[in-house]
């Protein structure tokens, strides 16, 4: 999968972004086995043009179409997929044909028979209490001013050990799906759903394994989406104030060094909630409104080794 290019605004907002100025974390135990580093370079450089796009709850940047991003409302909104810029620029939005949006609350770009597709994660579940989740798949569209209903795929989902509350999810080279719970009142666990799981309409997702990650709702270290690097490798897991990083290792489980890299983006964003990679060393974020902020899109430059 070939990365998007960056626009000048991104490498003008990056250069003249700062790198160190936001408050502290709040404190972490003693054996959090982390180093925390502020980004390289970080800034914001958009805000969400369409008043109606109010909570972006993940992103996708465009495996089609260079520059472009696509991102979505959570819980109860319509069921619409926005394409957008970094500037924040709506450029087309287009509702899935027959979806449901219970709590949408990840997407992602990945391969598919049909060449390029999108991944709408329906798994968001804050009250842990869904027998199943559901993963819309279509093929990406090519961007517009307005578009009508698209056709999709739907996956119904149950993990093998009771419901789980999640917002995060990525998709490999191979077509596999990997989610990532969110840590709320259980440590951050990880699944995977191989490609050849879409020849039927029902899966069972597999376990395999916890993140060291401490959570704490208060501080706002809850897993809120998760994102491969175009290198198949790396693995970058976000919650609304740091950016943890992984290696991808056998069976799509997730190694961290000792101690491992994540990068604090506290400050950055208002509530913070998508990630992926803009290429192998630039993520893009994007956040809901709130406080009054609209929503929008940020940039960050994080060292992840």
């Amino acid at each position: 999968m070939r990365s998007p290019r960056i626009s000048s605004a991104v490498v003008a907002a990056l250069a003249l972004g700062a790198s160190a100025s936001s408050p502290a974390p709040a404190p972490l135990p003693a054996s959090d086995p982390w180093e925390y580093r502020r980004p390289e370079r970080a800034a914001r450089t958009g805000t969400f043009a369409d008043p109606e796009l109010k909570e972006s709850s993940g992103v996708a940047a465009s495996r089609a179409h260079a520059g472009l991003l696509w991102t979505i409302e959570d819980s109860h909104n319509d069921p619409v997929v926005f394409a957008t810029d970094t500037l924040g620029t709506i450029r087309g939005s287009f509702r899935i044909a027959g979806a449901d949006n219970v709590d949408w609350e990840a997407i992602a770009a990945g391969p598919c028979p049909a060449g390029h597709c999108l991944y709408v994660g329906d798994i968001g579940d804050n009250l842990a209490r869904r027998d199943r989740v559901t993963v819309y798949r279509l093929a990406e569209p090519a961007p517009a001013v307005a578009g009508p209903a698209v056709a999709a795929e739907s996956l119904s989902i149950a993990y093998p050990d009771g419901a789980h509350d999640a917002e995060a999810l990525f998709v490999t080279a191979e077509g596999t799906m990997v989610i990532v719970t969110k840590g709320r009142n259980e440590p951050v666990r990880t699944f995977r759903v191989p490609a050849e799981a879409w020849r039927r309409a029902r899966a069972t997702a597999e376990a395999t394994g916890t993140l060291p990650i401490t959570t704490d709702r208060t501080s706002g270290r809850l897993v809120t989406d998760a994102a491969l690097a175009p290198d198949g490798r790396l693995i970058a897991v976000r919650t609304y104030r740091d950016v943890y990083f992984f290696t991808r290792g056998t069976g799509d489980r997730f190694e961290s060094g000792s101690p491992g890299v994540a990068c604090d983006i506290f400050g950055l964003e208002t509530q913070g909630e998508g990630v992926d990679w803009l290429d192998g060393e630039t993520l893009v974020l994007t956040t809901e409104a709130n406080f009054g902020i609209p929503g929008g899109v940020s940039v960050a430059r994080c060292r992840a080794r």
